[in-house]
């Protein structure tokens, strides 16, 4: 963390072995961290080492060659902590057994291919072509370098790695060259792969509810593995994994026959046909299990899509934007498999219901509940007795179901046996004949009477019903299944293929993928990527994989597996899953990506308008985290290019750490601790009309325009030397990649404050217009600067006002803040007399005096002001120079020249209003009004013996922060005020009755917020005005200068009537209406009250933007570093360490 603007050696002297204390365990634990920088740094010197003793075998290059070859690596050396390439996913499905439904564990053999991009990469210092085998190869400092980029995976849902790759972080898999690629007949960049084979236990979320007619998706999750070390906005250096292309594009260079060369020419493989898969499936038939032998030896064995009972689908991967990776096997059981089952079942109840023929006698009821007895035991026989795939499983499935409603129709039949001989041919028959049947009255005469069938009407009439019953369970059991596989199917179609660009004009029947890669490859090759889903269509041996999008192609697909009905009316059934809207979304969850997709809100679970759901809901935790209130970290040795994006204006900002060129100071500066330098502080207006989205973000040419203006604020191309014009897009602005003018990584961080800030924190199509834009930015820059990284964070409304706080206490101290010729303040007391004497007082009674004191008390007293510039010596000098003037010998000092000699340093009174009496900020915009409190001088004094950077840190933690909802825009424009219109209208002059109306909205308002009491008019010690407050004071004639409040006020109110009484000019438009601008009325009218408001009478407040550093020895005036008291300034002095 920086606080200061010349850093001391902090090298102490080595103490000697007989001085050494003895460590204990508290003081053993703070030198961990140390011991393990130590060990990393062994490690990377081992490593220099070992790159350095491979680069020189088989070679007889001098050494001084070797270090040439070394530094030119390390100057190129590539950034990869906020931009790493984008890992391409290709899966080599081997093979798939084993599918335990109960548990959802599966086996599968399978081959992971990662291809990338690396786009920096220069010949001759990252890779070569090696003359005796033709091929490039990677250069051995590379290979060496820890920080190079080697993507490692993981696979997410594996339980037990059987055999495989298990790659060690500390000895990762060393990726090979594929290939070069270029486009348009320049080599672009260098093809790197590397390649996994995994054997073992995955885990599936499976379900066999459905049974014998369950579907299931088998995953295989992949998981990159974060690089080491942070980003910029201190975030994990994750791994993006997305679809394949450039194996696609290669397999259609295959296919055109052409010689395969070195370098791939891209551009011509542009429109890759859907019938090149992004995976593949490699399960196929053995030659031994064919029955009958092709004659033609090169035609391919047949693919083999049986997994036990279950069979292949479909598959296909899916990637969401992050470091995952999903490719999903969608398989279906056969359930022809289990159609004797049915077909047993249902015969055993027709026999069951063979019963009635029994003719009715004395023993009826006897011989007919035998027959239906042994067939209910036989059935309930097949119900205990589970398929040994199910019978583990703890609930009921479709099988289970249709053999209870079997029992329950024998049991039926059962009933229906004793009620029909009861009622036909009765318990009581003395005095009938064996042939006399009864006659029921409910259910007519000739209920008991025989019929076609040779049985009573009773028992025909309850034949049919169980015949349909049991037929009907059957067909209702299949259409039911059949139309749930349909919408499953359908629906994980649709989820693969869900990421819809609606900025590339995708639609349903029109889909473009919206994740990053298929965006990338639309603007560099005009390419729609392919359908993810691959469905098996046809059977046996002309089973294959086809890509499509279309619903009709999964209905054929899925009655060319036991469905047969589904593929003759395929539109029919489609609109009957469609109606079943008993979705079985507990039983068959969406694909992991779909899950998360649905979580970030990108997507609507109730099928509404995607894009209004969007417009109207927040942004997603993870974005908010991932953005807001980030706080980048940036390396003290690199220029930090910070833009700040407010509601009226841009603000382009560069700092860096070094020492003035040319300079007296230069030539001595070895040894010299560095200078901070404002190299660029230009400010860009936008039109009031219009907001930053609506100006850059929404339009064509908005990320064109806003490149333009970072290269012309920033000088990037007009500094370096590898571009041919500095204006974007002309002619020869492509730079060169020779090694030799490569410039370092640029990283510019974009932050929206102000209405853009609160715009992105509320609406979430706001949040991501701003990222996309952020991507076309660094892209239209990337094709000019390519060491470029484009990086959005926003600041929170705190951390603005703490980094404000931050940038004014740094400045107070180091700049050239004006102490001398202060009026003095309320009574007469002179600027710090009190804190002085109250301070020197205290400094005497220590001593046992009351008018003098001695160098050590005085010392200990002041010890707090020890700090940059301040060192002992300084002190010293300033006791001696009030020695001399006391008289009262060598050692002592009276309090009053002392009070005169501390007073008479401009370095020292800055350093006192630092560390005792500056206490905060205020600052005023178009639609807010902050002000920044530090701690109480009792939370700071508990820091004793700490560092100043661990002081300004908790000083920074502790800060307190207040706002007030309304601005100098507030009256002109209506936003903040109840009824939403304007209070000062653009056609009339200025009025005092509107200045008065607009103190008692102002006055209203800070009423009405529940401020601590120290914001009631209690306000002491020394404030410094920025931005709004600041321009106040400046147009007040007051800026610049240390004044009491009241002093203050009355310099703003004295402007506030000249300018009532001798109002500017009104603008007069083309039309001849008259204008008049009340800016000034407003703002000054604020910042009147908000001081008036909060400080108390004894405060003192100066308002200063523009600083210079304070003098230098051997420094010029001129050569002096300027700066400008904005929170971008906290900001690089906290976050560049």
């Amino acid at each position: 963390m920086r606080t200061a603007a010349w850093e001391e050696d902090p090298s102490p002297a080595p103490p000697s072995p007989d001085d050494a204390p003895v460590m204990d365990v508290h003081a053993s634990r703070e030198w961990e961290p140390v011991v393990d920088q130590l060990k990393r740094l062994n490690k990377n010197v081992e490593a220099l080492s070992t790159a350095w003793k491979r680069s020189q075998q088989g070679t007889s290059m001098p050494q001084s060659a070797m270090g040439g070859m070394m530094s030119a690596y390390l100057e190129n050396a590539i950034d990869y902590a906020d931009k790493r390439p984008k890992v391409e996913v290709t899966i080599v499905v081997q093979d798939v057994t084993s599918v335990d439904l109960a548990t959802g564990l599966f086996e599968a053999s399978f081959k992971v291919i990662l291809d990338w991009q690396e786009r920096e990469f220069l010949e001759g210092i990252h890779y070569c072509q090696d003359v005796r085998s033709d091929q490039f190869v990677l250069s051995n400092w590379l290979k060496e370098d820890k920080n190079a980029f080697n993507p490692m995976i993981v696979i997410n849902n594996m339980v037990d790695l059987l055999k495989g790759t298990e790659e060690d972080a500390e000895n990762p898999i060393e990726p090979i060259i594929h290939r070069l690629v270029s486009n348009n007949a320049s080599v672009d960049s260098v093809w790197l792969t590397k390649e996994y084979e995994f054997t073992g236990t995955l885990k599936a979320s499976t379900d066999g509810r459905l049974y014998p007619f369950d579907i299931h998706r088998l995953p295989i999750e992949i998981k990159s593995v974060p690089m080491p070390g942070l980003t910029t906005l201190g975030g994990e250096r994750t791994i993006e994994l997305v679809d394949p292309r450039l194996r696609r594009m290669e397999a259609f260079e295959k296919s055109t026959k052409k010689k395969k060369h070195a370098v791939f020419r891209a551009e011509r493989f542009t429109q890759v046909p859907d019938i090149f898969f992004a995976h593949h499936w490699e399960m196929r038939i053995e030659a031994s299990e064919i029955s009958q032998k092709s004659e033609d030896e090169d035609e391919e064995l047949p693919l083999k899509l049986n997994v036990g009972e279950l069979e292949v689908l479909a598959f296909g991967g899916c990637d969401n934007k992050s470091d995952e990776y999903l490719l999903v096997m969608v398989l279906a059981r056969n359930w022809k498999a289990r159609l004797f089952d049915f077909c047993i079942q249902i015969l055993l109840t027709l026999v069951s219901l063979f019963s009635i023929y029994v003719p009715f006698n004395a023993d009826t009821v006897a011989n007919r509940l035998s027959i239906s007895l042994a067939i209910i035991l036989t059935i309930v026989f097949f119900a205990t007795e589970k398929p040994a795939v199910i019978a583990d499983l703890s609930y009921s499935t479709s099988h289970d179901s249709f053999e209870q409603n079997m029992i329950l129709a024998s049991t039926l039949i059962s009933i229906e046996n004793v009620f029909g001989w009861v009622w036909c041919y009765g318990t009581n028959r003395e005095g009938l004949p064996d042939y006399y049947m009864h006659t029921v009255m409910f259910l007519g005469a000739d209920i008991c009477t025989e019929t076609f069938l040779r049985a009573s009407r009773l028992d025909t009439i309850f034949f049919f019903f169980i015949l349909i019953y049991m037929l009907g369970q059957f067909e209702l059991m299949i259409l039911k299944a059949q139309t749930k596989r349909l919408r499953f199917l359908a629906k994980t179609l649709e989820e693969l293929n869900s990421y819809y660009s609606e900025e590339a004009g995708g639609d349903h029947d029109n889909p473009v993928q919206r994740n990053s890669t298929a965006l990338s490859f639309m603007s560099e090759y005009g390419h729609k990527q392919v359908n993810r889903l691959l469905l098996v269509l046809g059977s046996g041996k002309k089973a294959h994989f086809e890509s499509s999008c279309s619903q009709i192609d999964v209905a054929k697909c899925l009655g060319s597996h036991g469905h047969s009905l589904v593929s003759w009316f395929p539109r029919f059934w489609l609109e009957m899953a469609k109606l079943n809207s008993d979705d079985d979304e507990d039983h068959h969850r969406p694909c992991s990506c779909c899950r998360k997709r649905r979580k970030a809100g990108t997507a609507t679970e109730d099928g509404g308008d995607s894009a209004n759901a969007l417009n109207s809901s927040a942004p997603s935790a993870e974005w908010l985290e991932r953005f807001v209130g980030t706080r980048p970290v940036l390396s003290k040795d690199e220029i930090g290019y910070i833009v700040d994006v407010g509601t009226g204006e841009i603000g382009f900002y560069q700092y860096r750490w070094g020492h003035p060129a040319g300079s007296e100071f230069d030539k001595h500066a070895h040894g010299k601790p560095p200078m901070l330098f404002v190299e660029s502080c230009a400010k860009l207006a936008m039109d009031t009309n219009s907001t930053f989205k609506d100006s850059y973000c929404l339009t064509n040419d908005g990320s064109q325009k806003f490149a333009e203006e970072l290269l012309k604020h920033y000088n990037l191309l007009d500094t370096s030397p590898s571009f041919g014009t500095s204006a974007i897009g002309g002619k020869d602005a492509r730079p060169n990649t020779s090694h030799g003018s490569r410039r370092k990584k640029v990283k510019i961080l974009i932050g929206p404050t102000g209405a853009n800030r609160a715009a992105a924190m509320k609406s979430a199509e706001v949040g991501a217009v701003l990222e996309k834009f952020v991507e076309r930015v660094e892209a239209t820059l990337r094709g000019h600067l390519p060491a470029a990284d484009v990086l959005l964070f926003i600041p929170s409304d705190s951390d603005e006002a703490t980094f404000e706080l931050a940038a004014t206490e740094w400045l107070v101290q180091r700049g050239d803040l004006n102490v001398k010729g202060i009026t003095s303040g309320v009574n007469g007391v002179p600027f710090a007399g009190m804190e002085l004497s109250q301070a020197l007082s205290r400094a005497a009674s220590k001593a046992g005096s009351t008018g003098s004191c001695s160098l050590s008390h005085f010392m200990r007293e002041f010890e707090d002001l020890i700090e940059g510039t301040i060192d002992t010596k300084f002190m010293e000098d300033i006791f001696k120079v009030a020695v001399l003037a006391s008289s009262l010998g060598d050692d002592l000092a009276e309090i009053s020249p002392l009070s005169d000699a501390m007073r008479s340093s401009p370095t020292l009174m800055r350093s006192l209003i630092k560390a005792r009496l500056f206490n905060g900020t205020l600052s005023a915009g178009g639609g807010s009004c902050q002000v920044t409190v530090k701690p109480d001088h009792s939370q700071r004094a508990s820091g004793k013996g700490k560092s100043s950077d661990e002081l300004h840190a908790a000083v920074m933690r502790n800060s307190e922060f207040h706002s007030i909802p309304m601005g100098n825009k507030t009256p002109l424009t209506g936003n903040g005020l109840a009824e939403g219109k304007p209070l000062f209208p653009k056609s009339e002059p200025m009025t005092q009755e509107l200045l008065t109306e607009w103190r008692k909205r102002l006055r209203e308002q800070i009423a009405s917020m529940d401020f601590p009491p120290k914001l009631q008019g209690n306000l002491r010690g020394v404030y410094i005005g920025i931005s709004a407050v600041y321009y106040a004071a400046d147009l007040a004639g007051c800026s610049q200068t240390l004044l009491p409040k009241k002093a203050f006020i009355q310099k703003l109110e004295e402007k506030l009537q000249e300018l009532l009484e001798n109002p500017p000019d009104p603008k007069e438009g083309k039309d001849g209406t008259k204008t008049y601008d009340h800016r000034a009325f407003s703002n000054l009218t604020l910042v009147s009250e908000v001081v008036n408001s909060f400080m108390a009478d004894t405060a003192w407040i100066v308002c200063k933007r523009n600083w210079k550093a304070a003098p230098v020895q051997d420094l010029p005036a001129q050569d002096l570093p300027k700066y400008v008291a904005t929170w971008t300034l906290g900001f690089f002095l906290n976050q560049a360490v």
